[in-house]
């Protein structure tokens, strides 16, 4: 089939970046948008949609340093947010499934430790909540089952599932409430990377097939400084790239694929910072080799393109860059008994992510504010993690703003 080309240019100024610097290649908004067969491709050659700048406000913070246990954070794992914000936190300390309204107020805690119907231990692979009838589904591995709740925070039933994988990402939710669990096809094998599928279960909970992630032509084999990354998307499809390149390819249900790409200059190590990490790749390999499965790849001259790919609950994608980094105070981590200390660290990244429409536009690039993590994402509203100044945890939403607006 012959391809169409179809180009479409918008300007909207200067082409800064959110966090203030400057790509060479942006003076506006441009983008190519190719589609040769059941392949589109869109090509983002210059700025973004949201314009020069972007940020976040805080709107609610949950939490306090002390006060009533139900909003003393010890050990955040998953946070999920139902149709009308309110917001479900597992805090795998207590442990607690706890459950606040959109105002951040503490509404009611669903189950508690243990074995029985609800119950769960110390650690979750996920929340989500479905759209056909608002019941919650945690992945609750210690018992190796998924736990369903009513609305009202009841037990509604629970799902096998047997998988000694912990990973981060481990469970999505599709748009029809299927649910996808990363698992281990077979025995780790060192120096390659881990074999790992989606378990695909419809809404009753009943096992449908295994999807293994698409091979690219590029991915590495092999001790590499570069990753294959893969997550689910709200459509059931999977979000595929190799970090050596800025191609993110979104494999569509329907057998259509999306190429989302960017042309960016790949960002560089400084010097003090690449002799940092071989500094830390080198204590690693002395003191824990007998433990690790592979052997660690060479620090390269520059970094790979992104660390992960997240999906909003309205299919953007968000993609984290690596990024600049920056020297700071050096920090010493304790060593363990009778072992040789880590070697301080003192360059930190901020923490960035482009951010692109479900159909590959290109909006823009949101730096977080500092000790702030993000995991679920609706539109201009993202919710996540705020350290404080004693290390205390917050659970937080915070708002999009840009130039746009």
């Amino acid at each position: 089939m012959a391809s169409r080309v179809l180009v479409l240019w918008a300007v909207l100024g200067i082409g800064l970046t959110a966090c203030g610097q400057s790509d060479s290649s942006t003076a506006g908004v441009e983008t190519l948008r190719t589609v040769v067969g059941d392949t589109t491709i869109v090509r983002t050659l210059g700025g973004g949609v949201w314009g020069d700048s972007v940020w976040l406000v805080e709107e609610v913070a949950i939490g306090l340093l002390d006060g009533a246990e139900e909003y003393l954070f010890g050990r955040v794992g998953d946070l999920a947010v139902d149709a009308d914000g309110g917001i479900y936190v597992f805090d795998g300390q207590v442990p607690a499934l706890r459950y606040y309204d959109p105002n951040g107020m503490y509404v009611r805690t669903l189950g508690g430790r243990g074995e029985g119907p609800g119950e769960y231990k110390d650690a979750s692979l996920g929340i989500g909540v479905r759209r056909s009838d608002g019941r919650v589904v945690m992945r609750d591995p210690r018992n190796m089952r998924l736990n369903v709740y009513n609305p009202d925070g009841s037990p509604s039933e629970s799902w096998r599932v047997e998988s000694g994988l912990f990973t981060q990402q481990a469970t999505a939710l599709d748009d029809s409430d299927h649910m996808y669990l990363k698992i281990l096809t077979g025995r780790p094998v060192p120096n390659e990377p881990w074999p790992m599928a989606l378990l695909h279960m419809d809404h009753r909970g009943q096992v449908l097939d295994t999807i293994v992630p698409p091979t690219l032509p590029n991915e590495p084999s092999g001790v590499s400084p570069f990753s294959k990354i893969w997550t689910v998307s709200r459509s059931g499809g999977l979000l595929v790239g190799v970090n050596d390149r800025y191609v993110i390819h979104h494999y569509r249900p329907d057998g259509t694929v999306l190429r989302i790409v960017r042309e960016i200059e790949p960002v560089a190590y400084a010097p003090e910072e690449k002799a940092e990490r071989e500094a830390q790749n080198a204590w690693m390999m002395r003191t824990r080799g007998q433990f690790m499965t592979s052997e660690l790849p060479p620090v390269p001259d520059f970094k790979p393109f992104f660390r992960s790919i997240l999906v909003g609950e309205d299919g953007r994608t968000w993609v984290r860059r690596y990024w600049q980094a920056e020297k700071g105070e050096a920090i010493q981590a304790p060593a363990q008994p009778g072992r040789e200390p880590p070697p301080p660290t003192s360059w930190r990244e901020p923490v960035v992510y482009d951010v692109f429409e479900a159909d590959g536009s290109f909006l823009g690039s949101v730096r977080l504010p500092p000790r702030v993590s993000v995991s679920v994402f609706r539109g201009d509203q993202v919710w996540g993690v705020r350290r404080g100044e004693f290390d205390e945890s917050y659970v937080v939403r915070l708002r999009l703003v840009h130039d746009a607006l």
